[in-house]
């Protein structure tokens, strides 16, 4: 097809980035522009693979991509049985995210780091919801702030 006879959609999709792309088959438009479902959930995105891979590159683009890398940590952590492993995994959530040092940290009240600290210092058995409120609210940071802009782009 010449390029002048392109439609407005495949003219978008070529100056698309490649990553965007790779969806374009779910992807909907209006007046020339990408559109995403507003009503789609958070969690759904997250569960689905496609989807979490495209808002895991927009959080990488507002530099905020450690709040789903610790979510997906979590939900990899409430999964394992084994103790040792689990024990294993509490430590390495909270030194990659958690800890004052941590090289992702992630934004939690002090109260809610200590908590988490004193857990992972004590090496008590680790429950799987040791990291539930440190979820909870980095899920609701995300669906407020980054997952708002993912949806309404300007």
């Amino acid at each position: 097809m010449l390029p002048d006879l392109l439609s407005a959609k495949e003219k978008l999709e070529r100056n698309m980035p490649s990553w965007i792309r790779i969806f374009s088959q779910d992807l909907k438009y209006e007046k020339n522009r990408l559109i995403i479902d507003k009503a789609l959930p958070l969690l759904k995105v997250l569960n689905n693979k496609k989807l979490r891979i495209r808002f895991r590159l927009f959080l990488v683009s507002e530099f905020s991509v450690e709040n789903l890398d610790f979510w997906l940590a979590v939900e990899q952590y409430k999964n394992i049985k084994n103790i040792k492993s689990r024990r294993r995994k509490m430590r390495e959530i909270y030194e990659e995210y958690i800890s004052t040092e941590a090289q992702n940290q992630i934004n939690l009240d002090h109260f809610t780091q200590n908590q988490i600290g004193i857990h992972v210092a004590k090496e008590t058995v680790p429950g799987i919801d040791i990291f539930a409120v440190a979820q909870r609210h980095v899920f609701n940071m995300m669906e407020t702030d980054s997952y708002a802009r993912f949806v309404c782009p300007k």
